[in-house]
């Protein structure tokens, strides 16, 4: 019964693994030190269980205050946007203009841009006059290039991922200038996020929240929280500082470094659909993945360029060996990873921008 026991714990130990006393292996039922050998495997399943749990625990916990700050932002980015559209009528001023594709994709009529359309109730809705806009107005159909397809108005073509996000808001809150108050806190809630995230690359939880909720409350940073056009870079700037700071901090593996790969091309293709100032972020991007610590991912063998050993060759130096055998194939390996994570992160770049 001992020797299934310690079978099943994966106790049994042959030639190949020694350092268990014999007695375990050939009678483990005569032995005393079975029971010892029983409590110790449970105790080392046991401290994996608890590292496992107290992981699980940590994450669970950020994503507690992470989710707090969110609600936060959003609140405090509504507020100023309503408290803006009371003392200036319209937070986004003469931009306001510009976003007639998004009335459009709004009211079902799709993200086109039509210069033949003259209607004055819209016309009056983007000059800031009236303060909401019935899609009952427009007619069934409207002819019209799409957003993306008129290469004559620049600003939505820059501005895509903008028009959607506005588009989107009045589509799911009904087309006025009090809707994109949605928009504009839930910018302001994932810079609140990133700002944590930030924050936590040297700092504890409690001060990271504590100094995440006082950036929030700086007056320049709610001034411009109502101004969806400049304000919708920051949340992707700071996530893309976050996501460098993350991966400069810790030695990631390959899998992982690849990911960050992709994420930080994700951040800069999502930001640069917003706001084309993320391209200042592109060669700070190539730089991090450049010197960014890289682990490694697989260990080459001691004895691979077969060389031996003997009384009339004496052996050679081992920082000699431990060049020829380690450096170049571990440079190899690690400009292999972070050319594929460059590569990877251009293209998701491309895929968004």
């Amino acid at each position: 019964m001992s020797r299934v026991l310690l079978f099943a714990c994966g106790m049994i130990r042959t030639e190949k693994m020694p350092g268990w006393p014999l007695c375990c292996i050939e009678e483990p039922t005569a032995c005393n030190c079975v029971h010892d050998i029983v409590i110790h495997q449970k105790m080392i399943q046991h401290d994996s269980y608890s590292r496992i749990k107290g992981f699980a625990q940590r994450r669970m916990r950020g994503a507690v205050f992470a989710s707090v700050l969110f609600v936060v932002g959003v609140m405090i980015g509504s507020h100023c946007y309503l408290l803006a559209l009371e003392a200036q009528g319209n937070p986004l001023g003469a931009l306001l203009r510009e976003f007639k594709p998004a009335v459009l994709f709004a009211s079902g009529r799709g993200m086109v841009y039509s210069d033949t359309l003259d209607l004055p109730a819209l016309d009056a809705f983007l000059a800031g006059e009236t303060a909401f806009f019935r899609a009952d107005f427009l007619p069934k159909e409207i002819a019209g290039m799409h957003l993306l397809a008129n290469p004559d108005n620049t600003f939505p073509l820059t501005h895509w991922l903008l028009m959607y996000s506005v588009g989107w808001c009045w589509r799911l809150f009904g087309i006025s200038h009090e809707s994109l108050r949605f928009l504009c806190g839930f910018l302001y809630g994932l810079s609140a996020v990133a700002l944590y995230f930030l924050f936590r690359l040297g700092m504890g939880r409690v001060i990271s929240a504590f100094g995440v909720v006082v950036v929030l409350l700086l007056p320049p940073f709610m001034a411009i929280a109502p101004m969806a056009r400049d304000f919708s870079k920051a949340p992707f700037i700071l996530c893309f500082l976050a996501l460098s700071g993350n991966l400069l901090k810790k030695r990631a593996s390959p899998e992982v470094f690849l990911r960050y790969g992709a994420a930080l091309g994700l951040a800069l293709g999502v930001g640069y659909g917003f706001r084309q100032d993320m391209l200042i972020c592109l060669p700070v991007a190539l730089f991090v993945i450049a010197v960014a610590p890289l682990s490694a991912g697989r260990r080459f063998p001691e004895h691979a360029s077969g060389e031996t050993e003997t009384p009339l060759r004496p052996p050679a130096p081992k920082e000699n060996r431990m060049v020829w055998r380690f450096a170049f194939p571990a440079l190899f390996y690690t400009l292999a990873y972070r050319a594929a994570a460059l590569g990877l992160m251009v293209c998701v770049f491309l895929m968004l921008s």
